[in-house]
């Protein structure tokens, strides 16, 4: 079953019995002269580090005899094209020639190419690669990294230790059968747990041989496990290399019924024991993925029953995604690709997988997102449902995939014979049970998700750093782990990086995880810059991205998450696969190492917004020694775009603002965070000014100071801290636009004035005969300050509120005064 993935690679959510009807679907047929020169020009390149000099000669010498072909098929008086072909196939020689000069070998005359309607991968020849780099002793790890893979290894109530050395034969030995004490949910209600030896006379453990493509799925929802299995056992059969049979313990049958199969899962390989005991249905057929030839080989299902315990729900299972699946069982790496954002039409992209697949390099399997009954129906294909790519073609100018349903009930499809010419006939076989031809260019309209996973040979050299982050709602970097990739070969260095989540409870939230990568030369990320590469947001268990990595350049990768509770604490593994060793791969340096964080709120008092900024929330800022700072602001939902100034203050509160007092402000407000670097700054006592750009916004906020010098951060007090308070409530009625309220005191007093309103620009001013004393000074969204003002004793002075326009209806406003001493305001 195939939980949905956000625009990514679906996991299946329902599993039923389904009869397909369609066992091809075409697409118009269309072929340049030089595909099969593009092919081996590409089979060149990936070969340009990873193989032998004579090996990568001759895949450039291939591709010259391919282009010459091109250059003869094509149309004489398309001279352009010719000279493109012509200028394809020097390039070719000349990177042969260079390496042939680089490693002085002799290099014999190339191979053919292979032809455009080529055999199945059985008769391909095999690449040689550097086998991947074991992981290293988990011992030599750091404290750190060995915590947290340790506390990763608790897993739905089991504990999965690290891998360090092979069971030993005693532990399958004995009369007694062993019985797992964290038994596995089953299927259904009307099952029974049984094991094959009681069943069958003769069970077979491994078989090498088996193909894995008669797989099938019954009752249970694992669609992506069982297309995981299918193409797993095919590439083992086909390419004679164990991926997934070699980690099952004992390698034949097991005395006493226990089984340990090692998985990689949380960021290292892992000890997973079973027991044989599987379940079958009340009629005596199993339930389990069984082959149809074979029902007693027992390899499938065990690899089935180990995996479905790490992930809790035992045979109960409510879905995956088959790149996460086939990394568990074969740590073969993952690679979601959206359908719909992929050009299928591309010849790069089917070049590529096409060769990869044939040289046994890449597993390939699908996912079809959600679909109503009647599309199922009159597509045959269905709904939030994962397949497996059993066969790759090209025939009839066409690119072809062989497309599996592991489901047992699932019928072969009919041929169309309207959509099948004589040439397809002779090219493609005819499918068998479950199976149909699709075209390559058509799955888009039918598949969401393009699951591949690749040979780690492919990149033998892996770097890999395990982390922890407790999720925060800031929408910035600075909280974000950084690592550093840096190349100080003398060429550009192909990495493969990966991020994978530790999976620890089916009960677990879940989130979007994403991949950012920045050209900052290797240092740290902390505004809003924009990455050179980065990953859609999936709700998966890993994303991946492919980069090339200049000589003697570095990057810098952060891995972003959203979606998850505020406070959940998540563990990851930043894997770099590389085909040379990387120069660096470390955590990114924070150039400023010192922090102080303040926890701040904007009320109705201390919101003035952008107009009067003297009553927002201030902060003293002392530096004791010049140094860099960096400024943070982060806001709650609701309280909308911010901003943060640092004034030359003194550290005292600022009421008015002025443009040179300015030391260095985030510039526009933006919603939610902000943040201002400010280089070089002088020793001395700053204030920090924190807006919100509307009057009025309330809301709870946080400041974060950085520093590579001592830094210290206290809030200002309010002008009124001690002060009396009154508030007293007013408006304007009909067209009126000014108002007055007669102020008196008993003897002398210092006193401030605040009006708010929610309707209207106001401004407000203080006078004594007619003549101003203090003035709020220009009209001001929803609120105007009148700064604080000795008052003398026996006098009346009037305060006038005045609204912006020409209103008819009645506005309201609230006057707040604070002071030393009781204050009289009349209506």
């Amino acid at each position: 079953m195939h939980r949905p993935l956000r625009a990514q690679a679906p996991r299946c959510s329902r599993d039923r019995p389904h009869t397909s009807r369609t066992a091809y679907i075409p697409m118009p047929a269309s072929q340049s002269a030089h595909h099969e020169a593009t092919a081996e020009y590409h089979v060149a390149l990936g070969q340009n580090t990873a193989s032998t000099p004579s090996v990568r000669v001759k895949s450039y010498a291939a591709a010259v005899d391919a282009y010459l072909k091109a250059i003869q098929a094509t149309e004489q008086a398309d001279k352009v094209e010719k000279q493109r072909l012509r200028s394809l196939a020097k390039s070719c020689i000349e990177d042969a020639e260079r390496i042939k000069q680089e490693s002085n070998d002799h290099i014999s005359s190339a191979p053919p190419s292979p032809k455009e309607n080529g055999d199945s991968r059985r008769n391909q020849q095999r690449t040689e690669h550097t086998p991947p780099a074991p992981l290293p002793e988990i011992d030599t790890l750091q404290t750190r990294q060995q915590t947290i893979l340790l506390r990763s290894a608790k897993i739905n109530g089991g504990v999965y230790p690290p891998w360090t050395t092979e069971p030993k034969e005693t532990e399958f030995t004995g009369d007694e059968p062993y019985v797992d004490p964290l038994p596995l949910p089953g299927p259904s209600s009307d099952f029974e747990w049984r094991r094959p030896t009681d069943v069958w006379d003769n069970v077979t453990v491994i078989d090498k041989s088996y193909t894995g493509v008669d797989l099938v799925q019954d009752v249970i929802s694992d669609c992506s496990v069982v297309s995981a299995l299918c193409v797993i056992g095919l590439h083992e059969a086909i390419h004679g290399q164990l991926i997934a049979l070699n980690r099952i313990w004992p390698h034949g049958r097991s005395a006493n019924g226990k089984y340990i199969v090692k998985l990689f899962f949380n960021g290292w390989e892992r000890r997973v024991a079973i027991d044989d005991l599987l379940p079958f249905s009340s009629s005596g057929k199993p339930t389990y993925a069984t082959s149809a030839t074979d029902p007693s080989l027992l390899a499938p299902a065990l690899l089935e029953k180990a995996y479905l315990k790490i992930m809790g729900y035992g045979y109960v299972f409510p879905g995956s995604n088959s790149a996460t699946d086939i990394y568990a069982l074969t740590s073969w790496v993952p690679e979601h690709i959206s359908l719909r954002r992929l050009n299928v039409k591309s010849d790069d992209r089917w070049t590529s997988l096409y060769k990869a697949w044939q040289r046994g390099n890449v597993l390939v399997t699908l996912g079809t997102g959600k679909m109503s009954a009647e599309d199922e129906r009159r597509l045959g294909i269905v709904g939030d449902h994962c397949y497996a790519v059993v066969d790759m073609r090209e025939a009839g100018g066409r690119r072809h995939v062989l497309v599996k349903n592991p489901w047992i009930h699932h019928e072969s499809g009919t041929v169309h014979t309207n959509e099948w010419t004589e040439e397809l006939r002779e090219a493609l076989p005819e499918p068998s049970r479950g199976m149909f031809w699709m075209d390559w260019d058509m799955l888009p309209r039918y598949f969401i998700g393009l699951n591949l996973n690749w040979n780690p040979c492919l990149h033998p050299y892996r770097r890999d750093v395990h982390f922890t982050v407790d999720v925060t709602d800031r929408d910035h970097y600075i909280d974000n782990q950084q690592y550093v990739l840096r190349n100080d070969t003398g060429s550009t260095q192909s990495v493969f990086v990966l991020l994978s989540r530790h999976y620890l409870s089916k009960d677990d939230p879940t989130g979007d995880i994403a991949l950012q990568v920045f050209d900052m030369d290797g240092k740290k990320v902390y505004g809003m810059a924009r990455p050179l590469k980065t990953t859609s947001y999936q709700d998966t268990l890993e994303t991946s991205l492919r980069l090339n990595i200049p000589s003697r350049k570095s990057y810098t990768i952060i891995p972003t998450y959203k979606r998850f509770p505020v406070g959940h604490r998540c563990s990851f593994t930043l894997s770099a696969f590389s085909v040379t060793e990387l120069s660096e791969f470390m955590e990114a340096r924070d150039r400023y190492p010192l922090s102080v964080e303040r926890a701040g709120e904007w009320t109705k008092r201390t919101s003035g917004g952008r107009n009067t900024p003297n009553i927002n929330p201030q902060y003293s800022l002392r530096l004791d020694c010049s140094g860099d700072l960096l400024l943070c602001l982060s806001a709650e939902e609701g309280c909308g775009p911010v901003h943060v100034a640092v004034v030359w203050g003194g550290g005292k509160r600022v009421e008015r603002i002025s443009r040179r007092e300015i030391l260095a402000d985030s510039g526009e407000f933006t919603p939610k965070n902000t943040i201002v670097q400010i280089p070089d700054v002088p020793a001395g006592t700053y204030t920090v000014i924190l807006s919100t750009f509307d009057a009025g916004r309330v809301g709870k906020c946080t400041l974060l100071v950085k520093s590579n010098m001592a830094v210290s951060v206290e809030p200002v007090h309010d002008s009124w801290a001690g002060k009396m308070n009154r508030t007293i409530e007013g408006g304007w009625n009909g067209s009126a636009t000014v108002q007055r309220h007669s102020v008196n005191v008993a003897r002398l007093t210092s006193a401030s004035f605040h009006i708010s309103t929610t309707s209207s620009y106001v401004q407000a001013s203080l006078t004594l005969h007619g003549q101003v004393l203090v003035s709020s000074g220009r009209f001001m969204e929803g609120a105007a300050r009148l700064s604080e003002f000795d008052l003398q004793g026996g006098q009346t002075y009037e305060l006038l509120i005045e609204r912006m326009g020409n209103a008819v209806e009645r506005s309201e406003y609230v006057i707040e005064v604070l002071s030393d001493s009781s204050v009289t305001i009349g209506e």
